[in-house]
């Protein structure tokens, strides 16, 4: 059987999307309607065309709306939920959903972007290195809109800079994550 996908996926979805609040204020970020479907289930199928089987959404603001629109499937990949009761943040959000990663690592995904990345490349990479953990980065041609991550010759981060109004290509967060279990316990 293929380790990358006996991964459990994590999706960050508990954010209470204040900057969307003007055009969906009526649910969660992640059900915002694009193309006629929910922001999520275009997440979903990205999972889905790498084979990954199980997926624990972290829900916070409006959250039982996701369970009620998703259920417990998803094509072939079983929905699993970790509801937060009030704002935890990211390192909380996963600590509450812990009982539910149980595979050795987890693909973490934040719920509010959207990154066509190969996901198998990256586990391998991820793997190669047996690190603790790994954040996908994305080159662009101008960093402004998102800040920027310096990484050294060995694929290391060595600096995070913040948004500025100076355009130039680099490397930003992706907001994909590779962590071992053992980091959240």
């Amino acid at each position: 059987m293929d380790p990358m996908n006996q991964l459990i996926v994590a999706i960050l979805a508990g954010g209470l999307g204040t900057r969307l609040r003007s055009v969906v204020s009526d649910r969660p970020k992640v059900l915002a309607e694009i193309g006629g479907k929910p922001f999520l289930a275009y997440l979903l199928d990205h999972l889905s065309s790498f084979g990954f089987g199980t997926v624990v959404l972290c829900t916070g603001y409006l959250g039982e709306q996701i369970a009620q629109r998703f259920g417990k499937r998803y094509g072939e990949m079983e929905l699993f939920y970790s509801q937060e009761s009030s704002p935890l943040g990211t390192a909380g959000a996963l600590r509450l959903a812990l009982p539910l990663l149980k595979s050795e690592s987890a693909l973490v995904v934040n719920g509010d972007s959207f990154c066509d990345a190969d996901l198998r490349g990256f586990w391998e990479w991820h793997r190669e290195r047996e690190a603790d953990a790994s954040m996908l980065l994305v080159e662009v041609p101008d960093t402004r809109r998102y800040g920027r991550v310096s990484v050294d010759n060995k694929g290391r981060v060595i600096r995070f800079e913040e948004k500025n109004e100076e355009g130039a290509p680099g490397w930003i967060n992706a907001g994909i994550y590779l962590i071992r279990r053992r980091l959240l316990e």
